[in-house]
């Protein structure tokens, strides 16, 4: 059962499962009430009070000679006639702590031995997030029972974020890293996971399994396109991306390489062709201009099925694919752009 608290004349108590009987030796001060079950003390209550005293919930501060010292109208009791409902909840405890994350406050102290910044994660199922440091992604899940059974009882206290700047995170949107399997452009990071985009698609890769690759013209994963360029230069041909149909002289693939742009591409979605260069080393032509989409901007890039043109791809100024996009979903005034932008892109 989830703990429960209540707040009383300025004090927070830790609501018990069920009552017990208030005795001379009971732990005080506490929350009590008269007994008002089917016993005979508690129908007596019920017959001799009225009822918004019987419900009235009172804090017993200390005893005297069997009766119970109240602060408000239920006062000088006998003992006999309350039970205990709840106990104080000391500030800087674990269960303080507790009922501070409740209230979406974040705590710091020591849980398993270790000064970690606690928070409540999910309200609707109860879950905490344990961290050495908050905004860190390593952190484990726990919910209240274990956070009681293993947090230190003493020492928490309310957390806050340090008015110092923090350190630029190691890895962040545009940077190019790999996993040792697949490489690409990182897009998105959220709860210890990135999202990379590699050419036409993207791939959800574990954060600690990333490792930036270095922007070198030598680089292993430029070499299958080099070779393609030479190969082209050999046979006088272009160069062309089959599923965008962008196509580009030997020289000027070899710019943008060195730009640091197209070099994720994979190289089987490069071939061979006759085709008239559409893409070249100089500024970009104004039908490659730049467009606001709202959340993301970037040039267009269409889609041809049986040449028809039901999608567009949005690329950034690394020519990485950013979103993919039916042209029937965009609003009128932005539909009509587009439209004039790909009929230049064909020449139309």
């Amino acid at each position: 059962m989830t703990p429960q608290f209540e707040e009383h004349n300025g004090k927070l108590f830790l609501m018990l499962d069920e009552p017990e009987p208030l005795r001379v030796d009971s732990e005080m001060p506490c929350l009590a009430r008269l007994i008002q079950d089917d016993t005979d003390i508690g129908q007596h209550n019920i017959k001799v009070v009225s009822t918004k005293t019987l419900y009235r919930n009172v804090v017993v501060y200390e005893q005297s000679n069997l009766y119970a010292k109240t602060r408000g109208n239920l006062n000088n009791v006998p003992i006999y006639r309350l039970e205990i409902i709840g106990y104080p909840v000391v500030d800087g405890s674990a269960e303080w702590a507790l009922y501070q994350m409740m209230q979406e406050l974040r705590v710091c102290g020591t849980y398993r031995g270790e000064t970690v910044v606690v928070y409540m994660s999910d309200p609707d199922y109860g879950f905490f997030k344990a961290v050495k440091e908050f905004g860190m992604y390593d952190g484990i899940t726990i919910d209240e029972f274990h956070f009681l059974a293993h947090a230190e009882h003493q020492g928490w206290q309310i957390w806050y974020p340090s008015e110092e700047p923090k350190p630029e995170p190691i890895f962040k949107i545009g940077d190019k890293v790999t996993d040792g399997t697949v490489t690409g452009t990182i897009v998105h990071v959220e709860d210890g996971m990135v999202e990379l985009c590699l050419s036409t698609q993207t791939s959800r890769v574990k954060l600690c399994d990333i490792s930036h690759v270095p922007e070198s013209p030598i680089d292993p994963i430029e070499r299958p396109l080099r070779r393609l360029i030479l190969q082209a230069r050999e046979e006088g041909k272009n160069i062309r991306t089959w599923y965008q149909g962008l196509v580009f002289t030997p020289d000027s693939l070899t710019h943008y390489l060195e730009k640091g742009q197209f070099r994720w591409w994979n190289v089987r979605d490069w071939d061979l062709t006759d085709a008239k260069e559409n893409m070249t080393s100089q500024e970009p032509k104004p039908h490659y201009q730049v467009v606001d989409f709202g959340a993301f901007k970037g040039t267009v890039r269409p889609v041809s099925t049986n040449r028809v043109h039901l999608w567009i791809h949005v690329v950034d100024s690394d020519d990485n694919t950013i979103a993919s996009i039916r042209l029937q979903d965009l609003e009128p005034n932005l539909r009509k752009l587009v439209d004039e932008l790909i009929r230049a892109q064909e020449g139309g």
